[in-house]
């Protein structure tokens, strides 16, 4: 390991950006190694252009400091070092969710459960439980809570809210739901679930299969309405309306908790993904 005290200021120089930053970072206040080590750093990153710089570089350019003056130029230089940086940030995010969109597509082999699991369906209503894998050794479910910013007592209840649950919470859930809708349906049916509430309380809910929805009121069981006979679909501000070709009208209720006009917007656009991937197969 090298020792980087007491080097005669002008060996300083010959320095890397890595060591000079060691020293600077260690020294003491008013110690002529750290002063030396940062007037060179500083002149270096000076002399960079701006687009080569690393995003380090670039926030030391961009702190401001209200006891210093600034010129007109070193106004602009920190304005565009700002861009630079939001640039790159948008950048990095872009392409994060452009590899999240092309997993999400990977999902989607054709099937209502390849749709669903390929698109964006997390908020249908107040609680979503959605099965990822199902075969005889696995089991994986995501689960959301969602929850309206009026409603939510603080910053953090809110961001924990829209996170993903506990996947127990999900089997609670699901075994709950089988047992309003007596038994029609199997565990491994199930793709999708809207919920009023995650856990074992839950009352009313819908719950999308391969080939048809199941909804529960009050904890009984509503309707079983099979995609192929959907004719039309509409929404109110709190229910999603199915009329089939046989002339029935199912109203599907979606609680008053958390945003239901918002989750009725959703589960019209779920409803009728499915509709239209029917008929284009």
């Amino acid at each position: 390991m090298q020792n980087f005290t007491n080097k005669p200021l002008q060996d300083l120089e010959k320095m890397s950006d890595e060591e000079l930053l060691k020293i600077y970072k260690t020294a003491e206040i008013g110690d002529p190694q750290g002063m030396e080590a940062r007037r060179i750093l500083d002149q270096r990153r000076d002399a960079k252009p701006l687009e080569e710089m690393s995003d380090r570089e670039l926030s030391e350019i961009c702190a401001f400091n209200l006891f210093q003056n600034h010129s007109y130029e070193e106004e602009q230089r920190r304005k565009k070092a700002s861009n630079i940086l939001a640039s790159r940030k948008a950048k990095r995010k872009a392409e994060r969710d452009e590899i999240r969109k092309q997993k999400k597509k990977a999902l989607d082999d054709g099937s209502i459960k390849g749709l669903i699991l390929s698109g964006n369906y997390s908020k249908v209503n107040h609680g979503v439980i959605i099965q990822n894998i199902s075969d005889e050794n696995t089991v994986t479910w995501t689960v959301y809570g969602n929850i309206s910013p009026s409603q939510a007592r603080t910053k953090s209840e809110l961001m924990r809210e829209k996170q993903e649950g506990k996947p127990e919470k999900a089997e609670k859930c699901a075994l709950k739901v089988i047992t309003i809708c007596r038994r029609r349906l199997k565990k491994e049916d199930i793709i999708l679930c809207g919920v009023d509430s995650i856990g074992n309380d839950v009352k009313n809910g819908i719950v999308f299969t391969e080939k048809r929805i199941y909804t529960f009121y009050k904890e009984k069981p509503e309707f079983i309405i099979e995609y192929s006979e959907i004719d039309d679909v509409d929404y109110t501000d709190d229910s999603v309306i199915i009329k089939t070709v046989t002339g029935e009208t199912a109203k599907l209720y979606l609680g008053d908790k958390g945003n239901p006009q918002e989750y009725a917007e959703n589960m019209f656009n779920l409803i009728m993904d499915i509709k239209d991937r029917l008929e284009e197969s």
